[in-house]
């Protein structure tokens, strides 16, 4: 019995140890996962950190975009874009937004929607609308140019890091009235803005640039 109560001292001493190590553990019980061990189902590229986001779209308005976004969680990314769009009734913009996206559950393929609020920058002067009034006996033309805010919403569906959908907004724009004639321009601003519509097809792909710290499990010694 003497030659136990060494033993029986330094299991003691070690379990303050032991029970520390395995709370320590505990802290990342799922570090190194690779699937959903309730649903068998893989799980989506997406998690927290930074990502590029580059886009297409074609429809009523023909856009390409390019923003940097941060993935809160495989569910939900907050992030800011910028493009280059052409509205078919109207002219050349330099859209520039905000925007934010919702997954449904984390697998390797869910539907999402997402949000867009912005402006448009407008280039150039816009396309030629005739109207039926005329300057000097020269017709009068509205000259429609993107210059305004610029919102949006999307549905579609994601695989890995694709994601395509249809995308519905508005943009506004503000145009001038003008007229060629022998001894010069005839133009008139107008300030009041209208709006123009927005329905299209769009599919981008977010490409992963930084990510926490992978957890990893370590043990005490």
């Amino acid at each position: 019995m003497k030659h136990c109560i060494p033993l029986i001292m330094l299991i003691m001493l070690m379990l303050p140890e032991v029970a520390d190590c395995q709370r320590y553990v505990n802290r990342y019980p799922n570090a190194g996962a690779k699937g959903n061990s309730r649903s068998g189902e893989t799980l989506s590229e997406r998690s927290k950190g930074f990502a590029l986001r580059f886009g297409l779209e074609g429809g009523s308005m023909q856009m390409v975009s390019f923003g940097a976004e941060y993935e809160i969680n495989p569910y939900v990314s907050v992030g800011a874009g910028v493009g280059g769009a052409y509205h078919i009734k109207a002219a050349w913009g330099l859209p520039l937004y905000a925007e934010a996206r919702a997954y449904a559950p984390n697998r390797k393929y869910a539907a999402y929607i997402n949000v867009r609020l912005g402006g448009v920058i407008g280039l150039g002067k816009g396309r030629m609308v005739p109207t039926n009034m005329d300057v000097y006996g020269y017709k009068l033309t509205n000259v429609d140019r993107l210059s305004g805010p610029y919102g949006g919403v999307g549905a579609g569906f994601s695989w890995r890091r694709l994601d395509a959908g249809i995308m519905f907004g508005v943009v506004y724009g503000k145009f001038h009235k003008q007229a060629d004639y022998a001894d010069g321009t005839f133009e008139n601003w107008n300030i009041s803005r209208k709006s123009f519509s927005t329905v299209s097809l769009h599919v981008s792909y977010s490409l992963p640039i930084s990510r926490p710290p992978y957890n990893k499990v370590v043990t005490k010694h």
